[in-house]
């Protein structure tokens, strides 16, 4: 296995597994990334219940309903960028830092300061940590795709048949 693709897939992984870690950013993100999402879907149909959830964030209704949003995608770009990175090398290494850059925006949208950020929960912390895993590998993989481009480069010559034939040159 080469080493490009054994970054990818522990990269995926801990991504993956970042995605279900608490965030643990304030009482309304306390669990985990996917916890946000669930709750997200089992309260769709009630309005009373998106509301009060809504409501815990402290914010406007749209800018609670964007943050919430915004823990939601990194969730997806979490479970996303880690299957990516299982199947193909480099896979995660837009997918994993979009998510993890989202995680890192939504203390501040949500009337934090910097200081927050650092009592986050290990969800955050490994989703960072999968998703820079994740570049070094898509790095590596660029680099032998240019090695092998001039190694494996193979040119078959037929002997037997003469050229096709040119079109004549037009005066």
């Amino acid at each position: 296995m080469k080493g490009t693709r054994l970054f990818s897939i522990v990269g995926g992984l801990i991504l993956i597994l970042a995605a279900f870690l608490p965030y643990g950013y304030s009482t309304w993100a306390s669990g985990s990334t996917y916890d946000v999402t669930m709750k997200l879907v089992t309260n769709a149909n009630s309005d009373n219940a998106m509301f009060s959830q809504l409501q815990q964030i402290g914010l406007t209704y749209t800018m609670s309903a964007i943050v919430m949003g915004m823990v939601i995608v990194a969730f997806f770009l979490f479970v996303v960028g880690g299957i990516l990175a299982l199947v193909k090398t480099g896979g995660g290494s837009v997918a994993g830092p979009v998510g993890a850059i989202l995680l890192t925006i939504v203390p501040f949208l949500a009337g934090g300061s910097a200081s927050d950020i650092f009592g986050l929960g290990i969800g955050y912390w490994l989703g960072w940590v999968g998703a820079i895993i994740c570049v070094i590998g898509s790095l590596g993989k660029s680099k032998l795709e240019k090695v092998n481009l001039f190694v494996n480069q193979n040119q078959t010559v037929n002997v037997n048949s003469p050229p096709p034939a040119q079109p004549p040159a037009k005066q």
